[in-house]
């Protein structure tokens, strides 16, 4: 196959869900081949996260590559894309965990997170990762997200060199919304 699609999902989610094969379904339209990454989440970290998403993708690789990550699967789309070169990215909520974002993390989402993963997030600074990455990088959220995924998107647009930001209105951090779905479809529908 000459185009493949790479869909990683958001942290605890499974690609048995409806809305990442619906997402497959609009690469399909476009002739691009979707290959979904069901990443093990359970007792790992973001670099268990990375290299499980790397040997899928040697496993697929194509001539044209696109990446769609959803939250946690945005930064794992974001952090491999520095050392794989797509095509576009598409990242959907970037999650607010590079270690520039660490600080501001309310205290809930550190506990949920974990110590373990919260040590291994320190080896990620977006500000480093963001020189690597050349690709045309499309990032996405909600209105109604919080101000850390704004803060953490508005920092990823300005400091990429060919990023477009798009805010979905009446969006929450939900990818199964139909207002992030149709944003989501708008964009893929309009790929050459």
């Amino acid at each position: 196959m000459k185009k493949v699609a790479f869909i990683i999902p958001g942290w605890g989610d499974s690609l048995k869900q409806k809305e990442y094969r619906q997402i497959a379904e609009f690469f399909k339209s476009k002739k691009i081949k979707p290959v979904l990454i069901e990443i093990d989440w359970k007792y790992k970290t973001m670099t268990d996260y990375v290299n499980q998403f790397l040997e899928i993708y040697r496993e697929n690789r194509a001539k044209e590559v696109y990446l769609l990550g959803f939250s946690w699967g945005a930064m794992i789309g974001f952090i491999s894309s520095a050392k794989i070169k797509p095509k576009i990215s598409i990242l959907c909520s970037l999650s607010p965990y590079f270690r520039e974002d660490l600080k501001y993390l309310k205290k809930w989402w550190k506990k949920v997170t974990g110590k373990r993963r919260l040590e291994d997030l320190k080896n990620y600074s977006f500000n480093r990762i963001v020189k690597d990455v050349k690709c045309k990088t499309i990032l996405l959220a909600g209105s109604r997200e919080g101000e850390q995924i704004f803060r953490r998107v508005n920092d990823a647009n300005n400091k990429l060199k060919n990023s477009e930001l798009i805010i979905i209105r009446g969006a929450k951090h939900d990818i199964s919304q139909r207002e992030y779905q149709d944003a989501i479809k708008e964009i893929i529908y309009r790929l050459n």
